[in-house]
């Protein structure tokens, strides 16, 4: 369960347009992909504004740096600020806002009511979808126009979206073309921060357009001159049934 702290304990606080909203949000954001399900973050609520902040509780063994932590908030995040969008709120974010407090990663402001878009809606109720999705992967790579949207998304966040070639060791056989890797576009803590932002991206953009999604692995150092990365299985949907877990998956 995701830890959430409020500074102002008084009913009113909780029963506020603020309160509530970004309560909704912080609890949804549980929903988020992390190393180990480990749900590396916590919030904590004053107001119109919500502080996510590093849980060190949540350290997964070998993230000497931290990069899987922040990647994890990074997908709370975005599940939040998905979440307020849907509930017709506003918000501002303003990330790694203090250089002398690493741990606090970022700052959400409720700002007021705004319109709800129907694109909010969808990738809201992907975020359920992507959790509850057993459907297995067929054996067909995903179309051009599928992976340059994707690609896209992933650019918005200053990251990029990849495929493998050849499939990894532990992949499951027959797969031709699932693979792929979210990566950091640089090694700082904002790059690892918008690498975490763009996994839930372009998971809940890949779920609300009907595909098969699942996140294989979380690598903290992908290669000596990147940053932490996300390896994800995107594909069409095959027949009903149980997805098989990769073997070493320690994510959802």
């Amino acid at each position: 369960m995701v830890a959430i702290q409020y500074i102002d304990r008084t009913p009113a606080a909780r029963t506020s347009d603020s309160g509530h909203l970004l309560m909704r949000a912080a609890m949804v954001s549980q929903e988020a992909p992390s190393a180990g399900d480990s749900q590396p973050w916590r919030w904590r609520i004053d107001g119109d504004r919500a502080a996510l902040l590093e849980d060190d509780r949540g350290r997964v063994p070998g993230d000497i740096d931290r990069r899987l932590v922040t990647v994890g908030c990074g997908a709370a995040l975005h599940h939040a600020l998905v979440t307020l969008a849907s509930g017709g709120a506003a918000a501002a974010v303003q990330r790694l806002p203090d250089e002398r407090d690493p741990g606090l990663l970022a700052v959400v402001r409720y700002t007021g009511p705004a319109p709800r878009r129907r694109r909010d809606d969808r990738l809201h109720r992907a975020i359920a979808v992507r959790r509850t999705d057993r459907r297995s992967f067929a054996d067909a790579r995903l179309g051009p126009d599928h992976v340059a949207t994707l690609e896209d998304v992933a650019a918005r966040f200053g990251a990029t979206l990849r495929p493998i070639a050849d499939p990894p060791s532990w992949a499951l056989p027959g797969h031709p073309g699932r693979y792929f890797v979210v990566g950091a576009a640089g090694d700082t803590r904002r790059d690892w921060l918008a690498a975490g932002e763009a996994t839930s991206a372009v998971l809940l953009t890949a779920a609300a357009a009907g595909l098969v999604t699942s996140v294989e692995r979380f690598v903290a150092e992908p290669g000596p001159a990147d940053g932490p990365a996300v390896v994800l299985g995107l594909g069409i949907a095959g027949r009903i049934g149980t997805l098989t877990a990769s073997p070493g998956r320690s994510a959802r």
